[in-house]
């Protein structure tokens, strides 16, 4: 990424977006998506990735031009002779660039562009931003955000996992490989098994409390999946899967001690090659001492009530 030729081979500029309590666990999920990020706001690559799975995506700009000048891009613009209708610029803060510029960068580019431009309902939208030192002009696409049309279910926990934390989460456990089993072995209302649903993602999901895995199975009918969710202890399991996400019950919203948390974590690293737990604490040394090997790990502090680890083990 520090050479010229790296940043005009990139196809793809990915915009990224979080608020301040998901600053980690968004870096930790570019990080199993895409092995680095250029930035904590963008991502410049050749991977093409579905938006639509990361709750901190909000758009895919395909690049088109990568030059050192406004001018030079809009002489290759003339020569390609580019011709959108109904279409729509944006800019994107990235460098510091003065207003006036901004202005005059979009000014410039759309008028080189033949066809009519739109402040409402464009079908057509462009990005213009500067990058370290280098002007980027692609065709922005938007995330779509449809996750948030499952933030309402049937039944919901005051303690449950939110549903772009299970989207993060589904995407540190499976990285890109999507042909992986996942087993969610207390999915409690099943905020993960949802999710994995609308992704692809082949996921189980066990339950041992029979009230709560009805009110799993209303929720995953409610949104058009099988409401399969079985009545299972997960210690009992002879099942293997390629990766485990546990939410791991805690004292404070179960009747939990901190033995049976050690059996539960003990038959996940049994199951499962890779485990993703999720703790109220940070219990890296406890999972260690089982046996863990932490590959990564991120807090997620929601203001001053309580903080979640999100801990990746093998």
């Amino acid at each position: 990424m520090n050479t010229v030729e790296s940043k005009i081979d990139n196809k793809y500029l990915y915009l990224i977006s979080q608020r301040l309590e998901y600053i980690e666990l968004c870096a930790m999920e570019m990080r199993h998506i895409f092995g680095k990020t250029s930035n904590s706001n963008y991502h410049l690559t050749n991977d093409l990735i579905d938006i639509s799975r990361s709750p901190f995506i909000k758009g895919k700009v395909t690049i088109l031009y990568i030059e050192d000048s406004i001018e030079t891009i809009e002489q290759k613009m003339i020569k390609d002779d580019l011709f959108y209708d109904n279409y729509k610029i944006h800019f994107e803060k990235f460098d510091i660039v003065p207003y006036k510029t901004r202005l005059e960068s979009m000014r410039t580019l759309g008028f080189t562009i033949t066809g009519n431009f739109s402040f409402i309902d464009p079908d057509v939208e462009f990005v213009i931003t500067k990058i370290e030192g280098y002007w980027i002009f692609g065709k922005l696409d938007k995330n779509p955000n449809t996750w948030v049309q499952r933030r309402q279910k049937p039944y919901s926990y005051s303690h449950s996992l939110n549903v772009k934390v299970a989207k993060a989460v589904l995407n540190i456990a499976i990285g890109n490989n999507f042909d992986l089993k996942v087993i969610d072995p207390c999915c409690g209302i099943g905020t993960v098994v949802t999710e994995g649903r609308a992704a692809g993602i082949d996921i189980t999901g066990y339950e041992i409390n029979p009230l709560v895995k009805q009110h799993c199975n209303i929720n995953l009918k409610h949104f058009g999946f099988e409401p399969d969710v079985s009545k299972t202890d997960m210690l009992e399991t002879t099942k293997h899967f390629d990766v485990s996400i546990l939410d791991l019950p805690y004292g404070h919203t179960s009747e939990i001690s901190q033995e049976e948390q050690i059996a539960l974590m003990r038959k996940t690293k049994e199951i499962s090659d890779k485990s993703v737990i999720i703790t109220m604490d940070d219990m890296s040394e406890l999972m260690t001492s089982i046996g863990f090997k932490i590959i990564d790990q991120c807090k997620i502090k929601k203001s001053n009530s309580f903080t979640r680890y999100v801990t990746v083990c093998i």
